[in-house]
């Protein structure tokens, strides 16, 4: 004969189980300690800036036109949540005929190590302002390419070009 305590136990786990798969009760905080899955368990995240660079044309100046291109690699480690590029930048077009003469351009990408292209823009005298989220990015490197030519110009131009640009990783801490 088995014991009381024994039945009961065997009961109330019976009862229990079959309560939970009905979905009665929730069992999902037990899942995080099943499971293997880092993003699973409460682990901390951070933001990171992988990327920055803000600029004026001609700084210092009332009359010019400055250039430059560089490309930047970051790193995206494994389990990060997102990236995250929040690219704002202005060009006034100047009045014809001196638009042919100056050579006014921003040009942003940003690839992932496959060469995946997530964002890519290319302005002649235009505004922009946008932000892109990739969720669950592909962990590796990563290639930020920028070129630009801005410029500065007095009334009655009135041109005065920037730019900034923000990468930003959600990454575990």
């Amino acid at each position: 004969m088995v014991p009381a305590p024994k039945i009961l136990a065997a009961a109330a786990a019976s009862v229990l189980l079959g309560v939970a798969l009905g979905g009665c009760i929730t069992v999902f905080p037990a899942r995080d300690t099943v499971t293997t899955d880092p993003r699973a368990s409460s682990l901390p995240f951070a933001n990171v800036e992988a990327y920055a660079r803000k600029e004026e044309a001609a700084p210092g100046a009332t009359l010019g036109c400055t250039g430059a291109s560089e490309s930047r690699l970051f790193y995206v480690p494994q389990y990060s949540e997102k990236v995250t590029a929040f690219v704002t930048a202005s060009l006034k077009p100047p009045p014809a005929p001196a638009d042919q003469a100056v050579n006014q351009h921003f040009d942003f990408t940003l690839k992932d190590g496959e060469g995946v292209v997530w964002i890519e823009i290319h302005l002649k005298g235009n505004d922009t302002n946008k932000q892109l989220t990739i969720e669950g990015p592909r962990p590796g490197g990563w290639n930020v390419e920028l070129a630009w030519n801005l410029c500065k110009a007095p009334a009655p131009l009135n041109i005065d070009d920037s730019f900034s640009v923000a990468v930003v990783v959600r990454q575990p801490a």
